[in-house]
């Protein structure tokens, strides 16, 4: 008996799945068939197979494309909501001038006084006897 000719087959393990048979014995390569082929048509589905390898997807291109749309939705966000919060319909009255209050009346301050000293009275000079 001949072995059957390499290709993809159905997946003895897992119908739903293709597997590849070398020529020899079955491989670790294992594909889901692509819409539209047909599965159980041995070896001629090279074409309609999509590898799981291929399938998978890295999880850096995954974080990416979530950081790029967080990224947008938080821009327009702030464009569309928050941009014109600050803003108001109320007209904006410009400030008035500040009216001066008139002084209050104070009493003026009491100036501190010190008492002056007594002055001794001076001796009046009486005439001088004329000495000669």
């Amino acid at each position: 008996m001949s072995n059957p000719m390499p290709g993809w087959y159905p997946d003895p393990e897992a119908p739903e799945r293709q597997r590849f048979w070398d020529g020899n014995k079955w491989t670790e390569a294992r594909a889901y068939p692509v819409a539209g082929g047909d599965p159980n048509m041995p070896g001629a589905q090279h074409s309609t197979a999509v590898p799981d390898e291929k399938r998978k997807s890295n999880p850096w291109v995954v974080i990416a494309l979530v950081a790029i749309l967080a990224a947008l939705l938080f821009f327009f966000a702030w464009f569309f909501l928050l941009r014109d919060s600050g803003t108001t319909t109320e007209p904006i009255t410009p400030p008035t001038a500040p009216v001066p209050t008139p002084p209050q009346p104070t009493a003026p301050a009491p100036v501190p006084t010190t008492p002056t000293p007594p002055v001794p009275p001076t001796p009046t000079p009486t005439s001088t006897p004329d000495v000669s």
